[in-house]
């Protein structure tokens, strides 16, 4: 949330997008707005790989060829200290660093949110568990909980 919040500053920033998510390439186009110099650091086989093909492909048109996007697909970041990020390609088992590094933005640590589940349980008739209420998931998978459900509800 610090990147929507405009609380992210400097000009040269890493994003750590742990599990290569709509989540990570938002923030990345996000703080590309915002005018920041982008390094996009994923352990996936490349960046953006788990977002759904539709979105992918839009995303990928509005970030193509940008300058100030810098891809480190299949890495890590293994420690930041005086300003330089230390990288480790996971695959390849070579290393790498990103110098002057302003700020560093984590996406993808997920953990299941039943906060509304809490706030509703006792007041409605019926209510039940599913998406990132129950256990974190991607969107297909959220919508997958919902057609089973609706298909439990109604009977079908």
């Amino acid at each position: 949330m610090d990147a929507v919040n405009k609380k992210v500053t400097g000009k040269n920033v890493v994003v750590m997008d742990n599990d290569a998510s709509t989540e990570g390439s938002a923030t990345v186009e996000l703080l590309l707005k915002q005018g920041a110099k982008v390094h996009w650091v994923s352990p996936a086989f490349f960046n953006g790989q788990n977002v759904t093909a539709p979105i992918l492909l839009d995303n990928f048109k509005r970030l193509a060829g940008n300058p100030d996007l810098m891809l480190h697909p299949m890495s890590v970041i293994t420690e930041v200290k005086d300003g330089n990020a230390g990288l480790f390609n996971i695959y390849l088992a070579t290393g790498g660093q990103i110098e002057n590094v302003d700020a560093v933005v984590e996406t993808g640590i997920k953990k299941a949110n039943g906060e509304l589940y809490d706030a509703l349980k006792g007041k409605v008739p019926q209510l039940f568990v599913i998406g990132d209420a129950a256990a974190p998931r991607d969107i297909a998978a959220a919508l997958q909980d919902a057609v089973g459900l609706s298909k439990l509800v109604i009977g079908a």
